[in-house]
C-alpha cells in the first residue's frame, strides 16, 4: 500500500516541510505510527505556485534544495526514506477550471467550487490510477481556511478506510509565537539541529518579532489528527 500526503499550501510553503517533518518524527504522538509518504502533492492558487517552487525545489548556497535539505536531515535520524517523499514541479497542483484557467485567489469568481472540483478530481485520481491500494493523508494546514474546510468535504464524501485528516499548529517554547517562524533567518522549513533562527525588523497583525531568537530545540511541531467521518459510514455515526 501507498502512503499520500496531499496538502492545502498558500503564501507559507514551509507548512509543507513542517507538516512532513511532524509525520516522520512526531506521528507516534498523534497517528500512534510514524509516517514518511510515498509521495507528496500540493494544492495551491496560481499566485502562489512560484513561491513553493522557490522555496522547496531551487538548490540554495548548500547545494540543496529546501527538499532535499529535509530529506537529508531525516537520514540523519536514522528515518527510512528511500523510494519515498517523492514531490517535484509536477506535483505542485494549482486549483484549475474545466477551461484550463486557475484561480489566483479566493475571490476569484466561483473559487469555491473550483477548489473542490480540484480536490474530486484529484483524489479520484489517486485511487483510480494506481495498481496499488493508497491510503491518503490530507493537511488541512496550508492555505486559506476554506481550502481546508473544503478539503475535509471532500476526503469525507471520497475517504477510505485507513484515510486521516491532520492539522499542524506550531509553537515556539510552548508560546504563541509561532508567526516567528516566517520570519526567520536563515529561513525556518523545519528544526534544524544546531541553528539557531532570528526574526529582525518583522512585524505581524501589531506582533513584533523583533526580538525573537530561537533554536530547532524551541520549536514544537504540534500535529493534531481530526476525524474523518466518511458518508458510507454515516450509518454507524449516532448523531
Amino acid at each position: 500500500m501507498k502512503t499520500v500526503l496531499i496538502a492545502t499550501i498558500g503564501t507559507t510553503p514551509a507548512v509543507l516541510t513542517e507538516t512532513v517533518w511532524a509525520l516522520a518524527v512526531n506521528g507516534k504522538k498523534c497517528l500512534k505510527e510514524a509516517v514518511v509518504p510515498d509521495y507528496v502533492r500540493v494544492f495551491t492558487y496560481a499566485k502562489c505556485v512560484d513561491s513553493i517552487r522557490e522555496t522547496l525545489l531551487v538548490k540554495g548556497a548548500n547545494g540543496l534544495s529546501g527538499w532535499e535539505n529535509l530529506k537529508e536531515h531525516l537520514r540523519r535520524r536514522k528515518i527510512k526514506i528511500e523510494g519515498k517523499l517523492g514531490f517535484g514541479e509536477g506535483n505542485i497542483i494549482p486549483y484549475s477550471k474545466n477551461d484550463g484557467t486557475y484561480v489566483q485567489d479566493a475571490f476569484d469568481d466561483g473559487a469555491m467550487g473550483t477548489i473542490a472540483d480540484t480536490f474530486v478530481r484529484e483524489i479520484k485520481s489517486l485511487r483510480d490510477n494506481n495498481s496499488e491500494d493508497v491510503r491518503i493523508i490530507a493537511s488541512i494546514s496550508g492555505g486559506r481556511k476554506t481550502d481546508g474546510a473544503l478539503l475535509m468535504s471532500c476526503m469525507g464524501l471520497l475517504g477510505q478506510a485507513g484515510d486521516r485528516i491532520v492539522h499542524l499548529i506550531p509553537s515556539i517554547r510552548d508560546r504563541n509565537d509561532f508567526q516567528a517562524l516566517n520570519f526567520s533567518s536563515p529561513r525556518f522549513l523545519f528544526p534544524e539541529h544546531g541553528v539557531t533562527y532570528t526574526c529582525v525588523n518583522a512585524d505581524y497583525k501589531e506582533r513584533c518579532f523583533s526580538d525573537v531568537s530561537f533554536g530547532d530545540n524551541d520549536v514544537g511541531l504540534n500535529l493534531f489528527e481530526i476525524p474523518l467521518l466518511m458518508m458510507d459510514r454515516r450509518d454507524e455515526i449516532n448523531l
